[in-house]
């Protein structure tokens, strides 16, 4: 399972214990389809910081697509943490986040 921070590769660290939560990707876009394996994210990102790691997953650093993310059929406005608050969801439940070009 990727561990990404910030839309960035890192390695593991004992000094970084931020909290994350397992992500799955899913689109109904073929032509910006990731993995659905789970990505380890923290979650602080919100819907700018998630749109960085999915431009990285699909490699277009050079030219970047804005997508927007629904969760639990609702538009994703809020940081990851809050998401798992509202929906009773804990950092070991998998969050599916759906997305699609803004």
């Amino acid at each position: 399972m990727a561990d990404m921070r910030g839309g960035k590769a890192a390695s593991s660290s004992t000094e970084d214990k931020e909290p994350q939560v397992e992500v799955r990707f899913v689109t109904k876009m073929d032509k910006y389809r990731v993995t659905d394996a789970p990505i380890m994210l923290p979650t602080r990102l919100q819907r700018t910081g998630l749109n960085e790691v999915v431009n990285l997953l699909l490699e277009l650093e050079e030219t970047p697509r804005d997508f927007d993310f629904i969760h639990e059929g609702a538009l994703l406005r809020s940081p990851l943490a809050r998401e798992l608050e509202k929906y009773g969801k804990t950092g070991e439940t998998a969050v599916v986040l759906e997305y699609f070009e803004a």
